[in-house]
Order: structure tokens, then C-alpha cells, then sequence
């Protein structure tokens, strides 16, 4: 991994759920990446980078769909729902956290 987030951070930017994703996505990305931002938005994970082959892309595609089936606080299965104007995905047991 170039420059630009490193895993340790990019892990302090969502909530602790999607650590697990995280770290897959950086461990499949290429050396020659550079995560440019990574962030929740819309209840999923964003994770942008300089640029990247279509694998690359795809590879972050993927991590991003799996946090919206994953809750963002523990990890466990989980949906998007908006509550009081802001979407999240959690599971049942932290939606009212």
C-alpha cells in the first residue's frame, strides 16, 4: 500500500462492524494503491482511491456492498434504516444504541 490511509487509520474512521471488511479489502488490495478517503455515507462504507485496475475497483465494490448487509457497531448481519434523518446499518440488538 502506498501513501494516502493506511489500514490503522482507515479502522478509527467507521465503527468497529466493519473491521473485519476492512482489513480483507486492504490485505486483497494491491501495493501500488492509494486509499484516498475512507468513510460511511448513506449507511454503507465508502472507500475511494487514487485510481485502480478494474479488479481493484471491483475488490472495493464488493467490501462496500458487504457493509450493507453488516452492522457497523458489532459486525452481526445487519440492514440500512433511516432514523431521525440519518441512515445506518445495524442489526436489530443495535438499532436502538
Amino acid at each position: 500500500m502506498s501513501k494516502g490511509v493506511q489500514l490503522e487509520d482507515a479502522l478509527l474512521m467507521v465503527g468497529p462492524g466493519w473491521s473485519d471488511i476492512l482489513r480483507k479489502l486492504y490485505a486483497k488490495l494491491p501495493k501500488s494503491t492509494t486509499v484516498t478517503t475512507v468513510k460511511e455515507k448513506f449507511g454503507s462504507l465508502r472507500v475511494y482511491i487514487g485510481s485502480g485496475s478494474d479488479r481493484t475497483l471491483d475488490l472495493c465494490q464488493k467490501a462496500e456492498e458487504e457493509s450493507e448487509i453488516t452492522c457497523e457497531v458489532c459486525g452481526k448481519p445487519g440492514k440500512i434504516d433511516c432514523k431521525g434523518g440519518w441512515y445506518k446499518c445495524n442489526c436489530p440488538e443495535c438499532m436502538d444504541k
